[in-house]
Protein backbone atom coordinates (compact mmCIF):
# COMPACT_ATOMS: atom_id res chain seq x y z
CA UNK A 1 0.00 0.00 0.00
CA UNK A 2 1.54 3.55 -0.83
CA UNK A 3 2.08 5.85 1.87
CA UNK A 4 -0.38 8.30 1.16
CA UNK A 5 -3.93 5.82 1.06
CA UNK A 6 -7.18 6.70 1.58
CA UNK A 7 -9.80 6.07 4.31
CA UNK A 8 -11.60 3.35 2.33
CA UNK A 9 -8.07 1.65 1.12
CA UNK A 10 -7.39 1.38 4.92
CA UNK A 11 -10.65 0.01 5.45
CA UNK A 12 -10.71 -2.63 2.50
CA UNK A 13 -7.13 -4.00 3.80
CA UNK A 14 -8.16 -4.19 8.01
CA UNK A 15 -11.51 -5.88 6.80
CA UNK A 16 -9.99 -8.01 4.47
CA UNK A 17 -7.65 -9.64 7.24
CA UNK A 18 -10.31 -9.09 10.03
CA UNK A 19 -12.86 -12.01 8.10
CA UNK A 20 -9.93 -14.16 6.43
CA UNK A 21 -10.65 -16.64 9.17
CA UNK A 22 -14.26 -16.83 10.57
CA UNK A 23 -16.89 -19.89 11.14
CA UNK A 24 -19.66 -17.07 10.61
CA UNK A 25 -21.86 -19.23 8.22
CA UNK A 26 -21.91 -22.03 11.67
CA UNK A 27 -23.54 -18.66 13.75
CA UNK A 28 -26.76 -18.71 12.53
CA UNK A 29 -27.70 -22.41 14.13
CA UNK A 30 -25.54 -21.84 16.70
CA UNK A 31 -26.89 -18.82 17.86
CA UNK A 32 -30.21 -19.45 17.53
CA UNK A 33 -30.02 -22.34 20.16
CA UNK A 34 -28.77 -19.17 22.05
CA UNK A 35 -25.19 -19.78 21.72
CA UNK A 36 -22.84 -19.50 25.15
CA UNK A 37 -21.52 -15.75 26.03
CA UNK A 38 -18.68 -15.28 28.50
CA UNK A 39 -18.07 -12.06 31.07
CA UNK A 40 -18.79 -8.84 29.66
CA UNK A 41 -20.34 -10.33 26.55
CA UNK A 42 -23.76 -9.52 24.94
CA UNK A 43 -25.77 -11.46 22.24
CA UNK A 44 -27.23 -8.85 20.07
CA UNK A 45 -29.87 -9.09 17.36
CA UNK A 46 -30.52 -6.23 14.35
CA UNK A 47 -33.69 -6.50 12.54
CA UNK A 48 -33.77 -3.73 9.88
CA UNK A 49 -32.34 -0.72 12.07
CA UNK A 50 -33.77 -2.14 15.31
CA UNK A 51 -31.00 -3.52 17.77
CA UNK A 52 -32.26 -5.82 20.68
CA UNK A 53 -29.94 -7.21 23.60
CA UNK A 54 -30.89 -10.93 23.51
CA UNK A 55 -28.41 -11.64 26.58
CA UNK A 56 -25.66 -10.42 28.03
CA UNK A 57 -23.27 -11.02 31.35
CA UNK A 58 -22.36 -7.49 32.81
CA UNK A 59 -20.58 -7.54 35.85
CA UNK A 60 -21.32 -4.61 38.44
CA UNK A 61 -20.24 -1.81 37.24
CA UNK A 62 -19.62 -2.20 33.37
CA UNK A 63 -23.55 -1.56 32.41
CA UNK A 64 -22.37 2.11 30.72
CA UNK A 65 -19.98 -0.03 28.85
CA UNK A 66 -22.67 -1.52 27.35
CA UNK A 67 -24.72 1.02 26.69
CA UNK A 68 -21.53 3.31 24.76
CA UNK A 69 -21.38 0.25 22.50
CA UNK A 70 -25.06 -0.02 21.79
CA UNK A 71 -24.98 3.56 21.19
CA UNK A 72 -22.32 3.63 18.92
CA UNK A 73 -24.38 1.15 16.59
CA UNK A 74 -27.38 3.20 16.71
CA UNK A 75 -25.32 5.77 15.41
CA UNK A 76 -23.47 3.53 12.95
CA UNK A 77 -27.02 1.88 11.58
CA UNK A 78 -29.25 4.98 11.67
CA UNK A 79 -26.22 7.18 9.82
CA UNK A 80 -25.74 4.63 6.77
CA UNK A 81 -29.86 3.61 6.97
CA UNK A 82 -28.62 -0.48 7.21
CA UNK A 83 -31.11 -3.01 7.13
CA UNK A 84 -29.65 -5.89 8.34
CA UNK A 85 -31.37 -9.31 9.66
CA UNK A 86 -28.43 -10.58 11.87
CA UNK A 87 -27.35 -12.13 14.98
CA UNK A 88 -23.80 -11.85 16.61
CA UNK A 89 -22.10 -12.30 19.99
CA UNK A 90 -19.78 -8.89 20.88
CA UNK A 91 -17.07 -9.17 23.81
CA UNK A 92 -16.51 -5.96 25.25
CA UNK A 93 -13.72 -7.57 27.56
CA UNK A 94 -9.95 -7.78 27.58
CA UNK A 95 -9.73 -9.69 24.13
CA UNK A 96 -12.01 -12.77 23.75
CA UNK A 97 -10.55 -16.44 24.23
CA UNK A 98 -8.80 -17.72 21.58
CA UNK A 99 -10.38 -21.37 22.53
CA UNK A 100 -13.93 -19.66 21.47
CA UNK A 101 -14.67 -21.49 18.29
CA UNK A 102 -17.57 -19.68 17.01
CA UNK A 103 -16.99 -15.69 15.30
CA UNK A 104 -17.48 -13.25 17.58
CA UNK A 105 -16.89 -9.37 17.20
CA UNK A 106 -14.11 -8.28 19.75
CA UNK A 107 -14.01 -4.59 20.52
CA UNK A 108 -10.24 -5.32 22.32
CA UNK A 109 -7.87 -7.53 20.73
CA UNK A 110 -8.23 -11.08 19.68
CA UNK A 111 -5.11 -13.19 19.07
CA UNK A 112 -3.94 -12.83 16.01
CA UNK A 113 -4.81 -16.61 15.15
CA UNK A 114 -8.12 -16.62 16.05
CA UNK A 115 -11.36 -16.53 14.25
CA UNK A 116 -12.81 -13.35 15.73
CA UNK A 117 -13.72 -10.02 14.61
CA UNK A 118 -12.19 -6.95 15.85
CA UNK A 119 -14.24 -3.89 15.90
CA UNK A 120 -13.16 -0.20 17.13
CA UNK A 121 -14.11 0.57 20.84
CA UNK A 122 -16.73 3.15 21.44
CA UNK A 123 -14.92 3.87 24.93
CA UNK A 124 -10.82 4.48 23.89
CA UNK A 125 -11.55 4.72 20.10
CA UNK A 126 -14.73 7.00 20.45
CA UNK A 127 -13.23 9.19 23.48
CA UNK A 128 -10.18 9.70 21.79
CA UNK A 129 -12.07 10.91 18.29
CA UNK A 130 -15.42 11.62 18.96
CA UNK A 131 -14.74 13.92 22.27
CA UNK A 132 -11.28 15.27 20.98
CA UNK A 133 -9.60 13.74 24.11
CA UNK A 134 -6.52 13.08 21.59
CA UNK A 135 -5.92 16.39 21.76
CA UNK A 136 -5.48 16.46 25.63
CA UNK A 137 -2.30 13.87 25.02
CA UNK A 138 -0.75 16.01 22.51
CA UNK A 139 -0.84 19.23 23.73
CA UNK A 140 2.23 19.34 25.67
CA UNK A 141 3.96 17.69 22.94
CA UNK A 142 7.21 18.83 21.43
CA UNK A 143 9.59 18.59 18.32
CA UNK A 144 11.39 15.56 18.42
CA UNK A 145 14.75 17.06 18.02
CA UNK A 146 13.93 18.57 21.64
CA UNK A 147 12.90 15.52 23.30
CA UNK A 148 15.51 13.41 25.52
CA UNK A 149 17.41 10.86 23.84
CA UNK A 150 15.84 7.66 25.56
CA UNK A 151 13.34 5.33 25.36
CA UNK A 152 10.21 5.22 27.68
CA UNK A 153 7.38 2.58 29.23
CA UNK A 154 4.57 2.82 31.55
CA UNK A 155 1.88 1.00 32.13
CA UNK A 156 0.21 -1.45 34.59
CA UNK A 157 1.63 -5.22 35.29
CA UNK A 158 -1.28 -6.78 33.30
CA UNK A 159 -0.03 -9.14 30.86
CA UNK A 160 -0.73 -12.91 29.76
CA UNK A 161 1.44 -14.99 32.19
CA UNK A 162 3.98 -16.81 31.37
CA UNK A 163 5.45 -20.10 32.91
CA UNK A 164 7.64 -18.67 35.21
CA UNK A 165 4.48 -16.89 36.44
CA UNK A 166 5.80 -13.54 35.25
CA UNK A 167 4.72 -11.50 32.17
CA UNK A 168 6.55 -9.49 29.57
CA UNK A 169 5.78 -5.99 31.55
CA UNK A 170 6.82 -7.20 34.77
CA UNK A 171 10.30 -9.34 33.36
CA UNK A 172 10.93 -6.05 30.33
CA UNK A 173 11.20 -4.05 33.81
CA UNK A 174 13.81 -6.20 35.64
CA UNK A 175 15.96 -6.31 32.82
CA UNK A 176 16.53 -2.98 32.23
CA UNK A 177 15.95 -1.82 35.92
CA UNK A 178 19.56 -0.83 35.65
CA UNK A 179 19.51 0.99 32.29
CA UNK A 180 20.42 4.78 31.92
CA UNK A 181 18.92 4.56 28.27
CA UNK A 182 15.56 2.64 29.24
CA UNK A 183 13.19 4.02 31.56
CA UNK A 184 10.88 1.29 32.27
CA UNK A 185 8.76 1.00 35.33
CA UNK A 186 5.07 -0.33 36.62
CA UNK A 187 2.36 2.20 37.55
CA UNK A 188 -0.33 0.36 38.72
CA UNK A 189 -0.34 -3.43 40.65
CA UNK A 190 -3.58 -5.13 39.49
CA UNK A 191 -2.35 -8.99 39.75
CA UNK A 192 1.19 -9.26 41.99
CA UNK A 193 0.85 -8.00 45.40
CA UNK A 194 4.12 -7.22 47.59
CA UNK A 195 4.68 -10.61 48.56
CA UNK A 196 4.40 -11.86 44.77
CA UNK A 197 6.83 -9.79 43.81
CA UNK A 198 9.28 -10.69 46.99
CA UNK A 199 8.33 -14.45 46.22
CA UNK A 200 10.25 -13.63 42.91
CA UNK A 201 13.29 -11.58 44.07
CA UNK A 202 11.73 -8.86 42.90
CA UNK A 203 12.38 -5.39 44.26
CA UNK A 204 9.10 -2.99 43.93
CA UNK A 205 10.81 -0.28 44.21
CA UNK A 206 12.91 -1.06 41.44
CA UNK A 207 10.12 -1.20 38.71
CA UNK A 208 7.83 1.08 40.27
CA UNK A 209 6.99 4.83 39.61
CA UNK A 210 4.43 7.38 40.05
CA UNK A 211 1.59 7.71 37.40
CA UNK A 212 3.11 9.22 34.26
CA UNK A 213 1.31 11.63 32.44
CA UNK A 214 1.16 11.31 28.27
CA UNK A 215 3.24 14.79 28.82
CA UNK A 216 5.92 13.73 30.52
CA UNK A 217 5.95 10.22 28.28
CA UNK A 218 6.16 12.71 25.36
CA UNK A 219 9.36 14.26 26.43
CA UNK A 220 11.57 11.10 25.31
CA UNK A 221 12.29 10.55 21.88
CA UNK A 222 10.82 6.59 21.78
CA UNK A 223 7.87 5.28 23.67
CA UNK A 224 8.08 1.50 23.99
CA UNK A 225 4.66 -0.36 23.76
CA UNK A 226 3.63 -3.55 25.88
CA UNK A 227 0.73 -6.01 25.50
CA UNK A 228 -1.23 -5.67 28.29
CA UNK A 229 -3.71 -8.63 28.80
CA UNK A 230 -4.46 -7.55 25.32
CA UNK A 231 -3.97 -4.32 22.89
CA UNK A 232 -4.11 -1.19 24.57
CA UNK A 233 -5.67 0.59 21.61
CA UNK A 234 -6.09 3.93 23.27
CA UNK A 235 -2.07 4.23 24.32
CA UNK A 236 -1.21 2.68 21.00
CA UNK A 237 -3.64 5.62 19.14
CA UNK A 238 -2.13 8.60 20.89
CA UNK A 239 1.46 7.40 20.89
CA UNK A 240 1.41 6.68 17.03
CA UNK A 241 -0.31 10.33 16.54
CA UNK A 242 2.41 11.82 18.78
CA UNK A 243 6.08 13.60 17.46
CA UNK A 244 7.91 10.44 19.16
CA UNK A 245 8.54 6.79 17.69
CA UNK A 246 6.46 4.10 18.67
CA UNK A 247 8.41 1.02 19.12
CA UNK A 248 7.23 -2.73 20.17
CA UNK A 249 8.61 -5.41 22.00
CA UNK A 250 7.97 -8.50 20.01
CA UNK A 251 5.66 -10.49 21.72
CA UNK A 252 5.53 -14.52 21.91
CA UNK A 253 3.17 -16.61 20.66
CA UNK A 254 0.62 -16.91 22.62
CA UNK A 255 0.66 -13.18 23.31
CA UNK A 256 0.29 -11.74 20.29
CA UNK A 257 -2.65 -10.02 20.16
CA UNK A 258 -4.46 -7.78 17.23
CA UNK A 259 -6.73 -5.26 17.36
CA UNK A 260 -8.88 -3.85 14.85
CA UNK A 261 -6.54 -1.86 12.71
CA UNK A 262 -3.04 -3.98 13.24
CA UNK A 263 -3.61 -5.95 10.21
CA UNK A 264 -2.94 -2.11 8.14
CA UNK A 265 -0.20 -1.46 10.91
CA UNK A 266 1.41 -4.25 10.30
CA UNK A 267 1.22 -3.85 6.11
CA UNK A 268 2.72 -0.78 6.45
CA UNK A 269 5.91 -1.60 8.46
CA UNK A 270 5.80 1.31 10.47
CA UNK A 271 6.04 -0.37 13.89
CA UNK A 272 9.68 -1.48 14.57
CA UNK A 273 9.49 -4.15 16.56
CA UNK A 274 12.36 -5.71 18.46
CA UNK A 275 12.99 -9.01 20.18
CA UNK A 276 12.79 -8.80 23.99
CA UNK A 277 15.75 -10.50 24.73
CA UNK A 278 18.12 -8.42 22.74
CA UNK A 279 15.67 -5.40 22.84
CA UNK A 280 18.07 -2.53 22.99
CA UNK A 281 21.13 -4.09 20.78
CA UNK A 282 19.00 -4.77 18.19
CA UNK A 283 16.79 -1.18 18.40
CA UNK A 284 20.26 0.71 18.62
CA UNK A 285 21.15 -0.85 15.42
CA UNK A 286 17.93 -0.19 13.71
CA UNK A 287 18.42 3.76 14.57
CA UNK A 288 21.93 3.63 12.67
CA UNK A 289 19.79 2.64 9.51
CA UNK A 290 16.68 4.50 9.58
CA UNK A 291 15.45 8.47 9.20
CA UNK A 292 13.58 8.19 12.60
CA UNK A 293 11.82 11.31 11.73
CA UNK A 294 10.48 10.12 7.84
CA UNK A 295 9.17 6.51 10.61
CA UNK A 296 7.14 9.09 12.41
CA UNK A 297 5.81 11.15 10.13
CA UNK A 298 4.46 8.16 8.81
CA UNK A 299 3.08 6.79 11.74
CA UNK A 300 1.21 10.32 12.01
CA UNK A 301 -0.27 9.78 8.87
CA UNK A 302 -1.65 6.23 10.19
CA UNK A 303 -3.06 7.93 13.37
CA UNK A 304 -4.92 10.67 11.22
CA UNK A 305 -6.82 7.69 8.97
CA UNK A 306 -7.54 5.62 12.23
CA UNK A 307 -8.83 8.81 14.69
CA UNK A 308 -10.66 9.54 12.21
CA UNK A 309 -14.44 9.32 13.19
CA UNK A 310 -15.53 8.91 9.51
CA UNK A 311 -12.98 6.08 8.96
CA UNK A 312 -14.15 4.05 12.79
CA UNK A 313 -18.05 4.53 11.43
CA UNK A 314 -17.27 3.36 7.54
CA UNK A 315 -15.45 0.53 8.75
CA UNK A 316 -17.60 -0.67 11.44
CA UNK A 317 -20.66 -0.40 8.99
CA UNK A 318 -18.73 -2.25 6.29
CA UNK A 319 -17.92 -4.85 9.07
CA UNK A 320 -21.47 -5.39 9.87
CA UNK A 321 -22.93 -5.44 6.21
CA UNK A 322 -20.03 -8.22 5.47
CA UNK A 323 -21.00 -9.99 8.29
CA UNK A 324 -24.54 -10.10 7.65
CA UNK A 325 -24.37 -10.96 4.03
CA UNK A 326 -22.24 -14.40 5.45
CA UNK A 327 -24.53 -14.54 8.16
CA UNK A 328 -27.18 -15.07 6.10
CA UNK A 329 -25.93 -17.06 3.12
CA UNK A 330 -26.16 -20.15 5.31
Amino acid sequence: MSISYTSKEAVDVCLENEFKKNTIQFNKSYLNNHGNIGELEMLIEIVGKDINIIDNKCTEGNEWKFQMFVNFLNLVVSTYNMDLNCKFIVCINDGVQLTDKYTKFSTFGRHKSSNHIGLPDPLVSGVLTFNQKIREHLDEDIDFSQKKDGIIFRGSDTSKQRDNLLNQRLMFCIDHKDSDYIDSKITFYAHYSDDMLKNHGIKKEDITSDRTSSGDQLKYKYIAYINGNTVSGDRMMWQLASNSLLIQVKPKENEDDYIWYHSLLNSLDILPTFEEETFLEDFKEFEKKEYIEGLIKKQQYFASIILDSGFQMLYTKEALEKYNQIYNAS
